[in-house]
């Protein structure tokens, strides 16, 4: 039962990161005081939010290179906002925060599925543009924390039952993206197939494209070749 559990990626990587917390613990004791544990896992509980969106978009055989510069260009346009007009209620910051994350990410969608342009290239694009969009905003200047307004500053920092909400929010989204209705495996399986499937196509179109361009006959397909699968409907 035991070699099975370890078959399991998660529990897997589970395992690596209890041993080496514990590894780590032991010449250092304050590492693993819950305090300090909180502490880190609040400070990554952004970087988990992110790679779980991340996941769902190479699900479906895409990938989003301007995700950082999204969450950039959102936090420095509610930042100014906080700090020159601090009586905005931080309710609609967050509520302008979460329109503009969707704004952005609609863009790189409507381009990708509209136009039919590679996700890597249209997400490669928009990134520079959020990043320039930012620099045009601050003039390469900063928002500094002493200029934005208590409740702004704080709200990251409340807590509930001991934890901060930063890390309640990555919680949630992990117990939402890892319910059994997602099977991440049968959609990773599934993409496995078509990528292979993708790959042999490219290759006989090459070999074909090669031949034709040397003044060669193409060669006869193999009959047992994956390719006509592509066509069978």
């Amino acid at each position: 039962m035991g070699h099975a559990w370890l078959k399991h990626r998660e529990a897997l990587l589970a395992l690596v990161i209890i041993l080496m917390i514990g590894a780590i613990g032991s010449r250092a004791p304050s590492f693993v005081s819950p305090g300090n544990l909180v502490e880190m896992f609040n400070d990554t509980a952004i970087l988990i939010i992110l790679a779980l969106g991340q996941m769902m978009v190479l699900l479906t055989k895409g990938i989003d290179l301007s995700m950082a510069a999204n969450l950039a260009l959102t936090g420095m346009i509610v930042a100014l906002l906080n700090a020159h007009y601090p009586g905005i209620p931080v309710v609609a910051l967050l509520a302008l925060a979460t329109l503009l994350g969707l704004l952005m990410g609609m863009i790189n969608g409507l381009l990708v599925w509209r136009l039919g342009i590679p996700a890597i290239v249209v997400t490669l694009g928009t990134m520079s543009i959020y990043r320039g969009i930012i620099f045009l905003l601050t003039d390469g200047g900063w928002v500094n924390s002493h200029q934005m307004s208590a409740d702004f500053l704080s709200l990251p920092r409340s807590t509930l039952m001991g934890l901060p909400l930063l890390s309640w929010c990555a919680i949630a989204a992990l117990l939402l993206l890892t319910d059994d209705s997602v099977d991440a495996d049968r959609y990773a399986a599934g993409l496995c197939q078509l990528n292979r499937e993708r790959q042999a196509l490219e290759q006989q179109i090459w070999e074909e494209a090669s031949a034709i361009a040397c003044r060669y006959p193409p060669r006869a397909p193999d009959k047992n070749t994956i390719i006509p699968e592509l066509y069978r409907v």
